[in-house]
């Protein structure tokens, strides 16, 4: 599994968990990179395990005892066993993981929105025993700009009719499509409800980079495209 496919693939279940548990989705898809060696760790392969979690006593599903390297304080590092959780599937794993941060000890985790603070939160917290987890965190999002899966889209509807250039008129979903645009990195666009020259050359770009037909009108499939 190529690292693209492997983001593709644990994404969707970290932005639901990023919405349910507000944990950044950028931290979910890196820790679980970082513990799953990108999906190929014994303990994923065996047990669906992405993040590296155990068992204790208050886990009540199935359970694989494996050995772990930990690390002590000093830097010194020893082996040992240890039972860890077994989930069905990965969307299992990632949804187990934002409840167990759900814990009052990872509370600093929760609604923080810079990855970097995050980061050094989790570590703090005691998630992990190697002295530079956080850091090794921060390198994963940035060379994969993981932090780019932290802006959650919303999921608007499709209104049920086209969009196209009408620079006199306000239409309100007009407006949530040039921001969704800017969020994106277009520009030529002021932030009102109108679609313009400006809008429709933005629109015009979307599409031809999404592999849909470049022709500046916002239909259901544009519009999917952007808020799905």
């Amino acid at each position: 599994m190529s690292k693209k496919t492997f983001i593709k693939k644990v994404y969707p279940a970290a932005k639901a968990a990023m919405k349910k548990y507000d944990i950044l989705a950028s931290l979910t898809i890196a820790q679980a990179i970082l513990e799953s060696a990108w999906g190929r760790s014994k303990l994923t392969r065996k047990a669906n395990n992405l993040f590296g979690i155990k068992a204790d006593s208050s886990w009540k599903g199935k359970k694989v005892v494996m050995k772990t390297g930990e690390q002590r304080k000093n830097g010194r590092r020893y082996v040992v066993n240890a039972a860890f959780r077994k989930y069905e599937n990965w969307a299992d794993s990632i949804e187990d993981h934002g409840r167990f941060l759900s814990a009052e000890r990872y509370s600093k985790v929760r609604g923080e929105r810079d990855y970097r603070k995050a980061c050094r939160a989790i570590k703090e917290a005691g998630y992990a025993t190697d002295i530079n987890y956080d850091k090794l965190l921060v390198s994963i999002i940035e060379r994969n700009k993981l932090y780019n899966y932290d802006r959650l889209v919303p999921e608007y509807e499709y209104p049920g009719y086209e969009m196209k250039y009408a620079p006199h008129k306000e239409d309100e979903n007009v407006r949530r499509i040039k921001r969704r645009l800017m969020e994106l990195g277009y520009r030529y666009m002021n932030d009102d409800g109108k679609f313009g020259k400006g809008t429709r050359r933005a629109v015009k770009k979307f599409q031809k980079k999404n592999g849909l037909k470049a022709d500046g009108i916002v239909g259901e499939k544009t519009w999917n495209k952007l808020f799905k």
